[in-house]
């Protein structure tokens, strides 16, 4: 078994992936006395787990992280279906997938094209993969809730702080600013709900539809539009950064209008896995991937692994974009497979369709991934020239 801190540092490792062939060779589930994890890489376990009743996003005994609990940032949490299996108001999942589903990803394709032709100055500054890949998927997707685009462009900066309180690294300083940025962004929605819908709003009927729930708090609809935001942030940000890093790790122009961007960033979703890793929490006795696994068990999902398991994806360390039928768990699986993944790529693709032929910054020389413990970012921030 490998040493657990480096199991956890895999995500931001140079190179994970001979780490996560190995454990993948020793088959099934795996247990880490050391932290009393239990881990599966396999594809065929990591389906298992993701799609067991008895193996939930949440401990049972702590719905909202204890650092957060009580807290604006904690309140935001409370109410985000992604994070929760016994919601009292289930009906709101269904309603964000049917919405999403129908979701007119050609307007998106132009939202993308106008922005970027907006703001193309911005782009090709110093910052400029930044915005490209922070700034501008999160703008975007306020445009598509509603907000104006000068609204919209105040929604990265709050994000960015927001989304500290859903990792165990952060400071206490930082859990703060999370807890004051989940403020402002609810202040911020509940002014959305409260204005007429924008006629051609492309998910003016998602709102409509949340209005129209029987008794849902205010509080709910706000988190989980909130919660689209969140999401796109990191998410986005990560395959926009692993499809422009595949140009050159492929010895390739980044530039090439020949090029189907939308199978780039699909075969970089699932040749990087932008999202490694995720836990489950076993909140009664179960057999799970043929192990007997008592209440209270918790379950590290290697997702990349699972990625690059021949079992799932021949040839899995070959980057190859025509791949057909990928099979991808970075978006999750079964009940909490995320609906907006169509959303994701029709950003990340457009956006960098629109942007290369810029003379953007250089990609860094040497690029590092932000701080985490289950996502594989590429900090894009360095400008080297070269």
């Amino acid at each position: 078994m490998m040493p657990i801190p480096e199991l956890l540092d895999l995500p931001t490792l140079a190179d994970p992936w001979p780490h996560y062939t190995q454990l993948r060779a020793q088959g099934g589930l795996q247990h880490d006395p050391q932290r009393g994890l239990w881990i599966a890489s396999r594809a065929e376990d990591v389906t298992a787990v993701l799609t067991h009743p008895a193996c939930r996003v949440r401990p049972a005994q702590e719905p909202v992280p204890a650092t957060i609990a009580g807290s604006p940032a904690g309140e935001v949490f409370r109410w985000l279906v992604r994070m929760n299996d016994a919601t009292p108001h289930p009906e709101l999942k269904p309603l964000l997938q049917q919405h999403l589903a129908r979701l007119d990803l050609q307007q998106v394709a132009a939202l993308c094209q106008a922005r970027v032709r907006d703001q193309r100055v911005l782009l090709q500054g110093a910052a400029g993969w930044q915005r490209l890949a922070f700034h501008l998927p999160v703008q975007l997707v306020g445009e598509l809730l509603g907000f104006a685009p000068s609204q919209a462009a105040c929604l990265p900066a709050w994000i960015a702080a927001f989304v500290a309180c859903l990792s165990p690294l952060s400071t206490t300083t930082q859990l703060q600013q999370a807890s004051d940025a989940a403020t402002q962004l609810s202040l911020a929605m509940d002014g959305l709900m409260q204005q007429p819908l924008a006629e051609g709003t492309p998910l003016a009927a998602l709102q409509q539809a949340m209005r129209a729930v029987p008794g849902l708090p205010d509080a709910a609809r706000h988190a989980n539009l909130l919660g689209l935001l969140s999401q796109t942030y990191e998410a986005t940000a990560a395959l926009i950064g692993h499809a422009a890093l595949a140009c050159r790790q492929a010895g390739v122009p980044l530039h090439d209008p020949a090029r189907d961007w939308m199978s780039w960033v699909v075969e970089s979703a699932r040749c990087y896995g932008p999202v490694q890793n995720t836990r489950r929490f076993v909140v009664e006795d179960a057999e799970v991937a043929g192990q007997r696994l008592p209440a209270g068990a918790v379950i590290l999902v290697l997702l990349a692994a699972a990625q690059r398991d021949p079992a799932a994806n021949p040839e899995p360390d070959r980057f190859w974009p025509e791949r057909p039928a990928p099979r991808l768990f970075g978006f999750g699986h079964g009940a909490h497979t995320c609906p907006g993944q169509a959303l994701a790529f029709t950003l990340a693709s457009n956006l960098l369709r629109e942007a290369v032929p810029l003379p953007m910054p250089a990609l860094p020389q040497s690029v590092s991934y932000l701080r985490s413990l289950n996502g594989r970012i590429p900090d894009l921030r360095q400008e080297v020239s070269q």
